[in-house]
């Protein structure tokens, strides 16, 4: 169908921009990267994919810049492209578009100034949001993931309550991200918990609504937050058949618009999760169950996937308190494999699970009660002792 309508599209500049993203995605979904990068290629040949005019085109810059994420190293003319056509428009977005695509690493001041430009669209600010309360999260600022988090709720209030009808198209794509990427965040960090899962069930009620947002988006975020609050609760086996569900339903439709979820870890760290697709012959029930820490490997990297090396201190503690929850080692030996840096963590979640594992292996009682409580407190019911979870 898009190859009838190419010929009509050229005679129609708006019409022709919506040709190149819809067969990109196309190209995407299909698997034929290649056939995506050679279409973004020709289409920066004839003009920059800037974000000055129609909206069509912020789309187009984001979905291409997804089309290069899985490659080795950024071409040469796509890089050049967005320095000197696209990032002297907004300056900070060329950085902003490859690290929310996952193709580089955020740069935060350039992410906090496509957010405070008033040339910025709000779905360019959503974006920078989402990039923000990402960063944030891997250098343990609890403070700054708190504020960036606070400042697109207030956007998203603001769009819902001011403008009625917003946020619609790309806008509301973009808002979307946003606050799953931030609901995540604030969950793993163990910052205000209860606002956080109020925010998803919302915002899971405003895509239920949308026709254009009702199919693979709605079950991959009722999968993945419902997902990462059941994990946090305990129940990890609920939590794996989340994670199965979400990677199902996504396949490389995330790609396509530009922010990978499965690829959060991987934005991190610079590596390459590999999808999971689990076979159809497989029960739906694990014969043997997860442990702890093998849901919340799924979690930070997809179902089946195999923790990295090197990661941030407060994600290493996490791993380290679930192995111990799982009697996989003991807590003097998770505290010996920590680093010096998570000795001092800010985050609170992954801050009450340290005093957690501090507490057991100095087997003083009053502390690991003390501990115990904290851990609820930020959202890790499934850390807790069960007699605490019932209080």
């Amino acid at each position: 169908m898009l190859h009838v309508v190419e010929d009509a599209a050229k005679d129609d500049a708006l019409m022709l921009l919506e040709w190149k993203l819809q067969s990109i995605t196309a190209r995407l979904l299909s698997g034929d990267r290649t056939g995506a990068i050679e279409l973004v290629r020709t289409g920066v040949e004839h003009g920059p994919l800037s974000c000055n005019r129609e909206a069509v085109l912020l789309e187009l810059l984001f979905t291409s810049a997804a089309a290069m994420a899985g490659e080795p190293e950024l071409p040469q003319w796509w890089t050049d492209h967005l320095r000197d056509k696209v990032d002297p428009l907004i300056p900070g977005i060329a950085n902003l578009v490859t690290s929310f695509a996952g193709s580089g690493m955020t740069r935060v001041d350039d992410a906090r100034a496509v957010a405070d430009s008033p040339q910025s669209s709000d779905a360019l600010r959503f974006a920078a949001y989402a990039a923000l309360c990402q960063y944030y999260l891997k250098t343990d600022n609890a403070d700054a993931l708190r504020a960036a988090a606070k400042e697109g709720y207030e956007l998203c209030v603001k769009l819902t309550t001011v403008r009625p009808g917003e946020p619609v198209g790309f806008t509301y794509t973009m808002a979307w991200y946003f606050m799953v990427g931030a609901t995540v965040n604030c969950l793993l960090a163990g910052i205000e918990p209860q606002r956080s899962e109020f925010i998803t069930h919302k915002l899971l009620e405003a895509a239920s609504a949308a026709s254009t947002h009702s199919g693979w988006q709605l079950d991959a975020t009722a999968s993945w937050c419902i997902g990462v609050q059941r994990l946090l609760d305990g129940e990890t086996d609920l939590a794996a058949r989340d994670y199965e569900a979400f990677a199902a339903s996504v396949t490389p439709a995330l790609l396509a618009v530009g922010w990978g979820l499965r690829d959060t870890l991987g934005r991190w760290q610079r590596s390459n999760a590999p999808y999971y697709r689990a076979a159809s012959n497989e029960a739906s029930t694990p014969a043997r169950g997860y442990r702890f820490h093998d849901g919340l490997a799924a979690f930070l990297l997809g179902p089946g996937a195999k923790n990295p090396g090197p990661m941030p201190a407060w994600m290493h503690t996490m791993f380290a308190h679930a192995r111990v929850l799982d009697g996989t080692i003991t807590a003097a030996e998770a505290c010996a494999s920590l680093p010096d840096e998570a000795a001092d963590l800010n985050l609170p979640g992954p801050r009450a699970a340290r005093r957690h594992l501090d507490a057991s292996a100095a087997g003083d009682a009053e502390a690991l009660l003390a501990a115990g409580l904290e851990l609820r407190s930020v959202g890790y019911r499934g850390a807790c002792p069960p007699r605490l979870r019932r209080v």
